[in-house]
């Protein structure tokens, strides 16, 4: 029997890698509450969180018919100035200290509003 040489494995490794999907700016946004009966000092059972999940089509060709977090793939106008002006209240500067991300931070914070 032959070992596969170096070469063979290392070129068999970078075929597979070639195949990856590529990586895509995105943004999810959770929507997190107090359950009704759940506010402090009722004595109705534990404090409980309802959360908000969406069910994706069981047609779509990807994670069909999956429970998920609203969200999607940041667009060109998420970052266009009319989208950007709307965003009273919070700059570039403290969107990016926020999502703990370099520039077009304010974008992604426009694409999981407008996604959710």
């Amino acid at each position: 029997m032959t070992e596969p040489s170096p070469d063979s494995t290392t070129a068999g490794a970078n075929s597979a890698a070639s195949a990856s999907p590529s990586v895509r700016p995105a943004a999810t946004i959770m929507f997190v509450r107090d359950a009704p009966g759940a506010v402090a000092g009722n004595d109705d059972g534990p404090p409980r969180l309802e959360v908000c999940l969406l069910r994706r089509n069981a047609k779509s060709a990807f994670v069909g018919g999956a429970s998920l977090f609203p969200g999607g793939a940041v667009d060109a106008s998420d970052g266009g100035v009319q989208a950007l002006a709307r965003c009273e209240g919070l700059s570039e500067d403290q969107a990016r200290a926020r999502l703990q991300l370099g520039g077009g931070a304010l974008a992604h914070w426009v694409a999981a509003v407008r996604e959710a």
